[in-house]
This record gives structure tokens, C-alpha cells and sequence, in this order.
């Protein structure tokens, strides 16, 4: 067994009844912030973001909106990594600790070896190179404190061992 997680994009009603992951009030205010992406934003033209929120049907979009719409969503719920003396300083929480790579789409955790922000070495899951898979979407830094996802910057080398 390895460690793994999973996360799902959904689409859900307007209202929730029960509490979401980080509780509403963030939800709301990282969806409002994904719903006025600019990509969105010229495909509904010009509304304010209540109507944007409440006015959302998925069945209206190609394939190639959906997709655009996810990768809003991802940029939003998983904000650029912040590199600060090896360490992930996370958005959220803003605590410094050596964080965990995790591959999405495959629920995979690789061996982390060293980061800086520059570079980043790691090993397979398994402890080799020769198991990454690289078919998960994308790769990620898992802050150990709250568990947030943030996005690896495009300049970091990412090196296997």
C-alpha cells in the first residue's frame, strides 16, 4: 500500500446544505474568484459576478470550455508554490514545511528529495525513477500542515533520481 488522495472536480447546486472542505464562506470566495477568470468572463460577456455564480450551466459549454473552465478552477484552488529557504511557505495556512509531491489524476505521492526554487529531485513513489508514471495531469506540492495543493512554478526543473 502507498499513501495516495484523490480529489474531484463536481458540479453542484447553487446551495449546499452541508459544510464544505474548508467550510462556505472560502468556497464561495474561491468560486466567485474562478467564476470572473477572464477566459469565463468573455464567453458570458458582461454581468456582474452574483449572476455569473447563479447563471451557470455546464450543459451549455464545448469541450473545449469545459476544459478551459476546469483549468480556471485548478488555478484557483491550487495556487502557485511559494519556495522559501527549501521549504513551501503555503497560501493558506502560511506556515513553512517540507512538502509532499503528489501526482493528480494518479493519487500518487512521489519521494520528495530536495526543493529549492530552482529545482526539485525526487524519486518514483516506489523509491525509483524507472515507476513514474507521468500519466497523472498534472504535479503538485502538498503543504503538511493543511494539506493545500499548490501549483509547481513553469521555472522549476523538476529532476528524477
Amino acid at each position: 500500500m502507498f499513501p495516495c488522495r484523490a480529489e474531484y472536480f463536481v458540479a453542484a447546486p447553487a446551495v449546499v446544505e452541508e459544510k464544505a472542505r474548508y467550510g462556505l464562506a472560502w468556497f464561495e470566495r474561491k468560486w466567485t474568484a474562478l467564476q470572473l477568470d477572464s477566459a469565463f468572463q468573455q464567453q458570458v460577456g458582461d454581468v456582474s459576478s452574483e449572476d455569473i455564480v447563479n447563471a451557470i450551466d455546464l450543459s451549455e459549454l464545448n469541450v473545449e470550455q469545459l476544459v478551459q473552465l476546469i483549468a480556471s478552477a485548478k488555478r484557483a484552488l491550487y495556487p502557485e508554490a511559494r519556495i522559501v529557504g527549501g521549504e513551501l511557505e503555503c497560501s493558506v495556512c502560511h506556515q513553512r514545511g517540507f512538502p509532499a509531491l503528489v501526482e493528480e489524476g494518479m493519487t500518487v505521492t512521489h519521494n520528495l528529495q530536495s526543493i529549492s526554487a530552482e529545482c526539485v529531485k525526487a524519486k518514483g513513489w516506489d523509491g525509483s525513477s524507472s515507476d513514474v508514471s507521468e500519466e497523472g495531469e498534472t504535479l503538485v506540492l502538498e503543504c503538511p500542515h493543511c494539506f493545500q495543493w499548490h501549483r509547481m512554478p513553469a521555472a522549476i526543473e523538476l529532476e528524477w533520481l
